[in-house]
């Protein structure tokens, strides 16, 4: 149910592309979902979308 939360609120607001990670992989390693957003991510350089 978090993943469709997390859709719709995003699609409110106008984002139609959302991707998010399964709340069960932190919860199976002992963490919750906040320990996957709670993070500063390095963005990479290149342009990976565009090889899909």
């Amino acid at each position: 149910w978090f993943n469709d939360y997390v859709h719709a609120a995003a699609g409110l607001v106008g984002f139609t592309n959302v991707l998010s990670c399964e709340e069960r992989t932190y919860h199976n390693g002992a963490g919750s979902i906040h320990c996957g957003t709670n993070v500063l991510r390095q963005v990479p350089s290149e342009r990976w979308w565009d090889e899909l």
